[in-house]
């Protein structure tokens, strides 16, 4: 009796936690360890076009592709854009903030330059409308050195929001950076 009550102890003590542990998984009842602020992207999409001719110059950019009326969340992006710039600090080096403008936007390069001045503009062109379109201009985008979208975030109309979306994009960007064996 004495070696039963001893393999029951045993065996109870190193199946109790597995048993509590599948419970507590099943229920739902933790907090998965997430380190990313941004949603990964589903499918792959390549922006090599953003690329430099050199791909020693490659860095890390931030994107938003501007809708053709430009409204509050537009300008609330293009000001977080340049304000996280700025945010970085020495980390400038390794990053940019990207904006692809519609020739039928309702704000020109000169304006975007002038408001916006670390913000690079480009002009979309035909052979990038299909890209483009799979890029909604609710979020904004994080792209890695070799053109892979990696990261989004949601674009918001809401100042305050907008900001703390400009912060998870910074910390976000600093431990891929961190970690990037590109830089």
């Amino acid at each position: 009796m004495k070696g039963r009550k001893g393999l029951l102890t045993i065996f109870g003590a190193f199946a109790a936690p597995v048993i509590l542990a599948a419970i507590v998984y099943y229920m739902g009842w933790f907090n998965a360890g997430v380190t990313n602020k941004g949603e990964f992207m589903q499918s792959e999409i390549a922006l090599e076009w953003l690329l430099p001719e050199n791909p020693q110059d490659s860095k890390w950019i931030v994107f938003y592709n501007i809708p053709a009326s430009c409204d509050e969340q537009c300008n609330n992006v293009l000001y977080s854009l340049n304000q996280g710039y700025q945010a970085l600090g020495k980390l400038q080096g390794k990053a940019h903030p990207v904006v692809v403008r519609d020739t039928a936007s309702s704000m020109s390069t000169a304006q975007l330059t002038e408001q916006f001045g670390y913000v690079k503009v480009l002009e979309q062109h035909s052979a990038q409308v299909a890209t483009l379109q799979q890029l909604s201009s609710d979020f904004v985008y994080l792209v890695d050195p070799f053109g892979k979208v990696v990261l989004r975030y949601q674009a918001t109309t809401d100042k305050q929001a907008m900001i703390m979306t400009t912060k998870d994009w910074i910390a976000d960007l600093k431990r891929l950076l961190k970690y990037a064996r590109t830089s």
